[in-house]
């Protein structure tokens, strides 16, 4: 049996450079939808670049779990909860059982 060998031919170069070529204008072009849509929130504008730009350079879960061991002691924000249990807190024990 002949073995193929790991060089790929020019047509194959062109496609998958063109599909990369694809994927970045695409890209490009959802950014932009969505920066015309939401930016015009400043907050939102400079929370989204600032992690837009920390995501080129660390992992994202590591991001992440460096913001929830920075705030340990506000644990109880991110338990998950169920629907009746918010609706309950929402209610202020009015007419709640626990």
């Amino acid at each position: 049996m002949q073995q193929e060998s790991p060089v790929i031919d020019i047509s194959e170069f062109f496609r998958l450079f063109v599909t990369g070529l694809q994927y970045r204008v695409y890209k490009f072009c959802e950014f932009i939808r969505i920066a015309c849509s939401f930016y015009s929130n400043f907050s939102f504008m400079k929370a989204d670049i600032s992690l837009y730009l920390m995501y080129l350079f660390e992992n994202p879960y590591s991001i992440s779990r460096k913001f929830l061991k920075s705030k340990k002691k506000q644990r109880h924000l991110y338990i998950r909860r169920n629907p009746y249990s918010v609706s309950c807190e929402n209610c202020r024990g009015l007419w709640c059982y626990r």
